[in-house]
């Protein structure tokens, strides 16, 4: 996965989009994409520069979201619930790797939007 990153106008969050293709097991190439936001705060920038020290983020110990889509071979029926659904997430950052291949890591957790029950009588929309 790369993860590309740019701070907003006003310096208050940054834009994060990730994207990938992931290979499974039996050899189905996945493209993955998603675009979501943070805030920034002094931890995060310093873990973005690379400064030593800084510890790993707890999970919802700074803001983030993001939206997540999965591309899949029409002819693939094992994964195309995948391509079919919608996915939000949330992330965290962390020190990047002892030997400076990254500065930071970033580590996604990722929910799946089901439908809900059906709402009767309480919604004009809904009839």
């Amino acid at each position: 996965m790369d993860d590309f990153f740019s701070l907003y106008g006003d310096e208050s969050n940054y834009a994060i989009e990730p994207r990938g293709l992931v290979v499974t097991e039996d050899g189905i190439a996945i493209g993955v994409h998603a675009t979501g936001l943070f805030a920034r705060t002094p931890e995060i920038a310093s873990l973005l520069a690379g400064d030593p020290g800084i510890p790993s983020e707890d999970w919802g110990q700074s803001y983030s979201a993001s939206v997540w889509t999965f591309d899949v071979s029409k002819n693939s029926t094992k994964y195309r619930n995948l391509a079919d659904s919608m996915f939000v997430g949330n992330f965290r950052l962390m020190p990047g790797n002892s030997d400076k291949s990254s500065y930071f890591n970033v580590e996604y957790r990722l929910s799946k939007i089901t439908p809900g029950p059906h709402i009767r009588g309480g919604c004009p929309e809904s009839e």
